[in-house]
């Protein structure tokens, strides 16, 4: 979305809002396979501190976000903690997020939120989801790909076989596609504007 030309500056400006510290956002313009577009890193310091996923959901309910932003962040939220509550075992309220995972799924949920505002986007399509093979190390170690919580969030929704042994879709990823999109063919349109997403 920012090489669609949303705003990075009010990006951060609406996430600086938001009573969490030790992060920024990095753009660059990069190139893949001798494609270029925008890869956007988010830093944050290095903490030991948890936050329940309740935690993050009175957060974001108490911001000063405009509605359509802070229930759209709280929905993609509350879709990412409802797997992995489930995928280990627990209640929704407490589901843990370790510091680093936590200001990284904010940030990156937040604002995808406020970009989609930004952008005022009436409808989004999206294709089936590509799923890889192998393992990816987290905060409990290996796990399988797809990750767990990747696989309950997609329940229902189409993916492919993503042939590769790299994580294609996180359960961030997952839970925004699942919140914002609707899953179908393309229909017939004119193409106005394209972006890429350097990862």
């Amino acid at each position: 979305m920012v090489d669609l030309g949303v705003d990075l500056q009010a990006i951060e400006a609406g996430l600086a809002t938001l009573p969490i510290q030790g992060w920024q956002l990095r753009s660059s313009r990069q190139q893949r396979r001798g494609i270029t577009g925008t890869k956007v890193d988010v830093l944050f310091e290095e903490s030991h501190h948890h936050r329940t996923w309740a935690d993050i959901d009175r957060l974001l309910a108490e911001s000063p976000l405009t509605v359509a932003t802070r229930e759209l962040a709280r929905r993609i939220f509350r879709r990412v903690g409802v797997a992995e509550a489930k995928v280990h075992g627990v209640d929704l309220a407490k589901v843990h997020f370790h510091e680093v995972g936590a200001i990284d799924s904010i940030v990156d949920i937040v604002g995808a939120a406020l970009a989609l505002e930004q952008l005022h986007i009436d409808q989004i399509l999206c294709g089936p989801l590509p799923l890889s093979h192998g393992t990816v190390h987290c905060a409990h170690g290996a796990i399988p790909l797809p990750a767990p919580a990747t696989l309950e969030i997609l329940q229902g929704l189409p993916v492919v076989d993503g042939r590769c042994d790299q994580e294609l879709v996180t359960p961030t990823g997952a839970a925004i596609a699942a919140e914002i999109a609707h899953f179908a063919p393309l229909e017939a349109m004119t193409v106005e504007r394209t972006g890429y997403g350097v990862g």
